[in-house]
């Protein structure tokens, strides 16, 4: 099993693009006009204890050498605070960034455990989704050649739940699930995110998933289909 750390780089290279000097470019989705990355991001591993008590951290390209500076002097702190799961100097990176909006997430990766697939979940191409009812799903017709692997389950013949890669990048991939509201609660999300697992897994290619540190549904999601806790992330733009 890879460290837990060596898992988070490669989940934040799989985010972002980088430049050469590893600053965050832009967040790594296939998009005309490429979305700003975050000015900073910090992640944090549920093991760093196990290892050296360290978090990772990128800067933006345009983040200051100065504001660079003064956000390491907290930085450097909050890595002494291991035995955390929080990041605890939340506040302080704001305000030095003039930041106007976070996001702060859970993280999860594969433990490698085999969860048998749904018969339920058809697996959607660019070769098939002309036949398929997609309803509220109309534009993942304009996705379906770059978001692959992506499954999903249909209920009288219309497409309800998705799970599909929407941050791919070399051996990994980010998972993106969607659920039509009154159809959600029928194990749909759990069912398309293991078909999803384990398409990548059997071309060894490593799953990742993340949802809101609040949103205690999709985190039920992830327990279920077997997915293992791996830590938090802070994203400040």
């Amino acid at each position: 099993m890879m460290p837990e750390r060596e898992l988070l780089e490669i989940r934040i290279r799989t985010l972002f693009t980088l430049s050469p000097e590893s600053k965050l470019l832009s967040i790594n989705e296939p998009s005309t006009i490429p979305k700003p990355a975050p000015r900073l991001y910090i992640g944090k591993t549920i093991d760093d204890t196990k290892i050296d008590g360290k978090i990772i951290y990128y800067f933006g390209k345009d983040v200051l050498r100065e504001t660079i500076e003064e956000l390491k002097s907290f930085l450097e702190r909050e890595s002494a605070l291991n035995e955390s799961k929080l990041i605890d100097f939340q506040d302080e990176y704001l305000k030095i960034l003039a930041g106007v909006n976070y996001e702060k997430e859970i993280f999860y990766h594969h433990n490698w455990q085999i969860n048998p697939s749904s018969n339920e979940c058809i697996l959607i191409a660019k070769e098939n989704i002309d036949k398929i009812n997609l309803g509220e799903f109309d534009w993942l017709a304009g996705e379906i050649h770059f978001c692959q692997p992506c499954f999903g389950i249909t209920e009288n013949n219309v497409l309800v739940s998705i799970c599909r890669s929407v941050r791919i990048g070399d051996g990994a991939h980010e998972a993106g699930i969607e659920t039509i509201e009154e159809h959600r609660g029928k194990s749909h999300a759990q069912k398309v995110l293991i078909n999803w697992i384990n398409k990548l897994q059997g071309s060894n290619i490593i799953p990742f998933y993340s949802t809101s540190i609040k949103n205690k549904a999709s985190q039920r999601v992830a327990e279920k289909a077997g997915l293992k806790y791996s830590g938090i992330g802070l994203s400040i733009y």
